[in-house]
């Protein structure tokens, strides 16, 4: 009788074990799972986010080559006036302001060299303050 309530004992003990780790490996597995969800979402956000910059960068290098290239085209007005050159019209045949305020071609160097030096000036400042601004934004 005492054997059969030791071996009965055992079993039940033997129930109790399988049960607790069947009940772990369940919790092991839901806890797996829910870490690799969270893995997942987290990876997901950060791709988002990265893209997000990216198309940020983008616009801000899209808005840095308009103004550099009406910079170099104001520029290159302002040469060609400089040197003698030039009708004074813009990409769509309109009376170009650039052309107008570039400085008016002289024979003494030392007057060239000074207008040209105020127009170079101007121009880079107001290229830096669209610069500044396009940056900001």
């Amino acid at each position: 009788e005492q054997a059969r309530q030791e071996a009965e004992r055992i079993i039940e003990s033997a129930h109790a074990q399988r049960a607790s780790l069947i009940s772990e490996t369940e919790i092991a597995r839901q806890s797996q799972s829910e870490a690799d969800r969270i893995l997942s979402e987290a990876r997901r956000e950060a791709e988002e986010v990265r893209a997000e910059a990216d198309d940020y960068v983008d616009s801000k290098l899209a808005n840095f080559e308009v103004v550099l290239t009406k910079t170099i085209g104001s520029v290159d007005r302002g040469r060609e006036k400089l040197l003698g050159r030039g009708q004074g019209l813009d990409e769509q045949g309109y009376e170009d302001p650039d052309f107008t305020e570039a400085p008016e071609r002289s024979a003494d160097p030392e007057t060239l060299k000074q207008r040209a030096d105020a127009y170079v000036d101007a121009k880079f400042g107001a290229f830096e303050a669209v610069l500044a601004k396009t940056l900001e934004a």
